[in-house]
């Protein structure tokens, strides 16, 4: 009797010390092995927390590396207050002497964090040491908005200049000029094609290409390519009269790729007329040649031409897009830059 008693107590007392076992397994474990690791302290200098609280986490580089262990005052000798944060950061992760710390978050109601940005020097911050860089910490909504009225200003005024020159006559002719021409040029070059491959299809049979024909498409090359160049530095001098207003509005709002397109586009341009050049030359040697390399060069070349013709088309239409973009752009009230432009009771707020 005495027996069994003895094994029932046994058994118990050894399921509870395995149950107990268990816990504590599940508690380590299912707090990511913290009593295992091994941390060290570093010291990190700010002028505000700027809401980090403690406990907050460490990262480097995005990588999770500690947290913050305390926060606390601390008085300069120059009898300035700062704030001094102690920062608790596993043992296998070095932090450089130029480092630098900033107080962060993942989005505008995140929760913040600190984040580390490793240097390039080969010295590491021992334990207890101070990181000699002061962090940085984010800017105020409040300070962020004192310098909303300024470059507000600052667009406006950039707009204003826009609009004056966009709303000039002289500028609205000399691009509907420019647009007429670009229609003219086309249906110049369609009609050097035409001759081009007309000449190619009736001597195809007896492979021969005449010096007259040859010359015809020459000065008809010729007379295309010099109303192109006119075309083309009609566009530039009038691109040139706001080129420099649209820069400027485009820094004002961070968006230089907006109008990057204008200058891609008119230096493309400008070079059209040196290849239309280069295909005048190859005509004017078409009766040098035998007749089967004068076909293949004829088709060569108005391939070639066809080609220049369309991309000097899509660069003008380009230009052209851009500047309505632009012109759109400085109209609407779409977005909060043109919201802030255009409301004056939101400027005020």
């Amino acid at each position: 009797m005495m027996m069994d008693e003895r094994k029932l107590e046994f058994r118990t007392g050894l399921a509870v010390v395995i149950g107990l076992i268990i816990l504590a397994g599940l508690i380590v474990f299912s707090g990511g092995l913290q009593f295992l690791r091994d941390y060290y302290l570093i010291k990190v200098r700010f002028d505000s927390a700027a809401g980090l609280k403690k406990g907050a986490p460490v990262r480097m580089a995005g990588v999770e590396i500690g947290k913050v262990e305390d926060i606390a005052f601390k008085v300069a000798p120059n009898r300035k207050t700062y704030i001094e944060m102690v920062l608790q950061v596993e043992r296998g992760y070095q932090i450089n002497t130029d480092s630098e710390a900033a107080i962060t978050s993942d989005s505008l109601l995140g929760e913040r964090f600190l984040e580390i940005t490793p240097g390039v020097t080969k010295a590491y911050l021992a334990p207890g040491e101070t990181l000699p860089k002061k962090g940085t910490t984010p800017k105020s909504l409040d300070e962020a908005l004192k310098m909303v009225p300024p470059i507000v200003d600052s667009l406006k005024d950039a707009i204003d200049n826009v609009n004056k020159i966009i709303s000039d006559p002289k500028f609205q002719n000399d691009f509907r000029k420019i647009v007429e021409n670009v229609t003219n040029a086309s249906a110049n070059a369609d009609s050097l094609l035409s001759d081009l491959r007309s000449v190619i299809g009736e001597n195809r049979e007896n492979l021969r290409v005449t010096i007259e024909n040859a010359s015809r498409i020459s000065r008809s090359v010729e007379e295309f390519a010099s109303r192109l160049d006119e075309i083309r530095k009609e566009a530039k001098e009038t691109v040139a009269l706001f080129r420099d207003e649209l820069r400027s509005f485009a820094a004002r709002i961070n968006d230089p790729e907006r109008f990057k397109k204008i200058d891609e586009a008119l230096d493309k341009f400008a070079k059209i007329p040196d290849r239309l050049n280069d295909l005048i030359a190859s005509l004017r040697k078409l009766g040098d040649t035998d007749a089967a390399k004068v076909i293949s060069k004829a088709e060569k070349v108005a391939e070639e031409l066809r080609l220049t013709v369309l991309q000097a088309r899509r660069d003008i239409e380009e230009i052209l897009a851009s500047i309505k973009r632009t012109v759109e752009l400085t109209r609407t009230g779409d977005g909060i830059v043109a919201a802030l432009l255009t409301d004056r009771t939101l400027k005020e707020k």
